[in-house]
């Protein structure tokens, strides 16, 4: 935002070269980009912050924050429109009430327009303005165009409040309609642009059409001509969110606009329009005929409490209250001393610094004007307590790191999902999905209830580049409760999902049981050693939270600890390998971590290892295809007594080698003793137990 440093010089003739003005404004209050000579005139291009908007985005209100900033009083003569002569009004706004029949004015949104203010200036004169006024605007990059709209202009940068002026003639049936526009209506606005409108935007309207984009900019169906003789002056306020959006609608951004989205004190049209009435009386001719003012909710000073005790500890400073109350004084605020109180004081804050709202607001404030350079650096003086410990992060990142160090890249995708997945799922699951409100895309929809989908696409695109993926994600999940819920994280799981491919031509190919092998090493290294994996004849679109949908109807395995469920794995769906365009073997699976930290928070007992070598002996067994793994292993682990330490599935087939309706299971059996060596002997005599109890079973056959 451009200001001009001859015009600050008319409110403060004390103000320093325009370097030291920018290092002060820099320091104090906001960043100073530019600092540009211009025509006998130096143009600062300062960053006003949206909350500064209201006070600061005018000449006057900058000038204020210097003289605060510099311990300087305002000049009376500032800001004078023509040799630095002090004027005042003429006019008394309350009186010469607009009438009816001149101009009804009808807000039909009362909520889009905080104060609708304005005037009906008869008699003016259509002429160029004096060149003072076109080169202070020029400087500040605002084109002239005639006394009238130039004034308009002037009184934005001076004061803040943007105004536009109606050339009355062209207002049809002597009517003006605050409202919003129909999605059918268009205005082309006064730079010559055509504009078709919608219901978001907020326009003004007169008995036949619109003419004006509220906030934005006026309709060329109205503006001025040199035989314009009386014009309606509008200082309206309007409710900042509504300019905002049509501005962005629109793509269309304008000083005007810019103020107006920051938000704008009611309270600055009165003097606006008084600042505006003397210029044109000055400049153009005309008479004030009559004045209108809505304004249905006042907005009044706000009072808040201020402690000088406290500002001082915020701070880290000795500031005496003196010189706080100095600071709070020069920034046009009343101080007073509150009742039975005597260390409270009470700061009567303008309406111009909507910012300003709580005693910390204030702290800021008197630090800001103080010079934070002033401020002493010391270190920070307490307790310093350990921090407790997020028992969720850390087992994340140890899954994190068991997973990298097994050979898997990790993969992060959006917590959103779209139609695309939302198909996938059954019909319970889609009940259950979170809607987002103000979705991104229509792929951004909903927040996603399981892992898998994303991650499953997330592999179909990696294998068009590499033949080998190991993936595993770790996310938190989101469904609706059929109970009732505290708060949004009650909606919420820690997931781990994970996939593993291999190329179809891949000798021996074994995904499902790579993937196993992958996850028992994992479930070791957490101390869980009693997990087994349960290969339910259900089907798999009734387990597991929705994520048995997702697998292939006969190729999969819950995760148990107990008969407590962790979660499934299993081949991906044959439907959804085709519908991902996968040709290649795919194994994937997902576990519910917030059941898996708790088993693993569990008091563990310690066991010595063993200095002793193990003994492994493999077995394999032909059983009915009926017959579950976890049957067999039941048998092997109690059969096997103390020395049976381990065993592990290492293969299950099925096919034209197997006798029909038989299926083969081969296991890796792990013997080790603490106290001793184990002799051949020893392991063989357990062996042939366990062989005995698993042929005790008439079908069942182990192979030798």
């Amino acid at each position: 935002m451009k200001f001009s440093y001859n015009w600050l010089k008319e409110y403060i003739p004390k103000l320093p070269e325009p370097k030291q003005v920018a290092d002060l404004v820099t320091r104090h209050a906001f960043e100073v980009s530019e600092i540009k000579k211009q025509k006998g005139d130096v143009i600062f291009d300062i960053d006003i912050l949206p909350n500064r908007m209201p006070d600061a985005s005018s000449h006057r209100g900058l000038a204020q924050e210097i003289a605060a900033i510099m311990k300087l009083n305002l000049s009376a003569k500032g800001g004078s429109a023509s040799g630095g002569k002090s004027q005042k009004s003429k006019f008394n706004l309350k009186k010469k009430k607009l009438k009816k029949n001149d101009l009804e004015i009808s807000i039909l949104d009362k909520d889009t327009v905080l104060r609708y203010h304005g005037a009906l200036i008869k008699s003016i004169k259509i002429k160029p303005s004096p060149k003072w006024m076109q080169e202070r605007l020029g400087a500040l990059g605002i084109k002239s165009i005639n006394n009238v709209v130039d004034i308009t202009n002037y009184v934005m940068v001076e004061y803040g409040h943007p105004l536009h002026a109606f050339d009355y003639e062209k207002i049809h049936g002597r009517t003006l309609t605050i409202r919003k526009a129909k999605a059918d209506e268009a205005l082309e606005t006064l730079d010559g642009v055509s504009h078709s409108l919608s219901d978001d935007i907020l326009v003004i309207s007169d008995k036949d059409r619109i003419i004006d984009l509220a906030g934005i900019m006026g309709g060329k169906n109205s503006e001025m001509d040199p035989k314009t003789k009386t014009v309606f002056l509008q200082v309206a306020t309007f409710e900042p969110t509504f300019v905002h959006r049509a501005s962005r609608i629109l793509k269309k951004r304008t000083e005007a606009s810019l103020r107006y989205s920051a938000g704008i004190d009611p309270n600055l049209a009165g003097l606006a329009l008084e600042r505006a009435l003397l210029l044109l009386g000055e400049l153009a001719d005309g008479t004030v005929t009559g004045f209108i003012d809505i304004y249905p909710k006042p907005v009044y000073a706000r009072h808040i409490r201020f402690r000088p005790e406290k500002a001082n500890q915020v701070l880290g400073t000795r500031i005496p209250e003196k010189e706080m109350t100095s600071i709070l004084q020069r920034l046009s605020f009343d101080v007073s001393r509150k009742k039975n109180a005597p260390k409270e004081l009470i700061v009567k804050v303008p309406s111009l610094r909507r910012d300003l709202e709580l005693e910390e607001d204030l702290i800021e404030e008197v630090g800001r004007i103080y010079g934070y350079d002033q401020i002493e650096a010391k270190r920070p003086v307490g307790e310093l307590a350990p921090a407790a410990i997020d028992r969720h992060l850390f087992f994340k990142e140890k899954i994190r790191d068991l997973f990298r160090a097994s050979g898997f890249d990790e993969v992060r995708n959006y917590a959103f999902i779209g139609e695309k997945h939302i198909a996938d799922l059954g019909p319970q699951d889609r009940s259950a999905l979170i809607e987002v409100e103000n979705p991104q895309s229509r792929e951004f929809s909903h927040l996603r209830p399981i892992l898998l989908p994303s991650l499953a696409y997330a592999v179909s695109e990696a294998l068009k580049f590499s033949k080998d993926i190991r993936y595993f994600e770790v996310g938190r999940v989101y469904q609706w409760l059929p109970v009732t819920y505290r708060d949004t994280p009650d909606l919420e799981r820690l997931n781990l999902a994970f996939a593993i491919t291999h190329a179809k031509n891949q000798e021996g190919s074994q995904a499902f049981f790579e993937l196993k092998g992958a996850l028992d090493t994992i479930f070791e290294s957490l101390g869980l050693h009693d997990v087994w994996y349960d290969d339910v004849p259900a089907s798999p679109e009734t387990l597991t939270q929705g994520v048995g949908r997702f697998l292939h109807p006969y190729q999969f395995s819950e995760i148990k600890l107990g008969e407590k469920k962790l979660g499934i794995f299993g081949m991906l769906h044959p439907a959804l390998k085709k519908k991902f365009n996968i040709k290649d073997d795919l194994s994937v699976g997902e576990v519910f971590l917030d059941e898996l930290i708790g088993e693993t928070e569990k008091e563990k007992e310690y066991r010595p290892i063993s200095k002793y070598p193990a003994v492994t002996r493999d077995l394999a067994i032909l059983v009915p295809r009926d017959v579950r793994v976890v049957k067999v292993l039941d048998i092997i682990e109690n059969t096997g007594g103390s020395l049976l330490t381990d065993v592990d599935l290492f293969d299950m087939y099925e096919g034209d080698e197997i006798v029909d309706g038989k299926k083969n299971f081969a296991f890796h059996l792990i013997f080790q003793s603490t106290d001793r060596t184990l002799k051949d002997e020893e392991v063989e005599r357990v062996m042939q137990n366990i062989i005995k109890a698993l042929e005790e079973n008439i079908e069942w056959e182990v192979r030798k």
